[in-house]
């Protein structure tokens, strides 16, 4: 009997291939062969709570997909090491444009807001940065086809043992149907 597994997602090194050749009679299996039998549950059973792991994930990633897109927002993660984003969720709103499967750089998102928003954004987020501080602000953004969006960003920061800043996580909002309304509320 030969069995093999081999599942979408999982690497190479979790192939797992095995032969046991039929017994026609009953025999005992020597120690040295329980042990691997005993390595073989072993290996299809991390094989299996991979998969069960795997397919979580990806149901969890699911949600979180759906719910940033009916809530017309975006997470992201800024490196403090690398001075940038380590994370940004798909469909990351049109705040830069389609998605193209990389992180923008810190300069791209501060070019992709309004002119008249961008030092106050660029000083909020300075700021900080110093304080290791959360922070929440909102701005004009102005998309690739010249539209201008309105957004709120929250932040805050993740510190490691001692108090430094290793990052910070935050979420961005599309609050432009919120702005309108106000808008049109006070034209009346």
């Amino acid at each position: 009997m030969a069995i093999e597994g081999r599942h979408a997602g999982l690497e190479d090194e979790d192939f797992y291939s095995f032969t046991l050749d039929e017994c026609s009679r009953r025999r005992v299996w020597t120690a040295e062969e329980m042990r691997l039998f005993e390595e073989i549950g072993r290996r299809l059973g991390d094989a299996l709570t991979k998969l069960s792991t795997l397919g979580d994930l990806q149901r969890r990633d699911a949600y979180l997909s759906e719910a940033q897109r009916l809530s017309q927002s975006a997470s992201w993660a800024w490196n403090a090491a690398s001075n940038g984003f380590v994370h940004w969720s798909r469909g990351r709103l049109p705040l830069l444009g389609p998605d193209s499967g990389q992180f923008p750089t810190l300069e791209e998102v501060r070019q992709s807001i309004h002119p008249e928003d961008r030092d106050a954004w660029s000083e909020r987020f300075a700021r900080a940065i110093r304080e290791r501080s959360g922070f929440e602000l909102e701005y004009r953004s102005l998309l690739p086809d010249g539209g201008v969006k309105h957004f709120r960003t929250v932040a805050h920061p993740v510190l490691d043992g001692s108090g430094g800043l290793l990052e910070f996580v935050g979420t961005v909002i599309d609050i432009t149907a919120e702005k309108r309304a106000e808008a049109e509320h006070r034209s009346h």
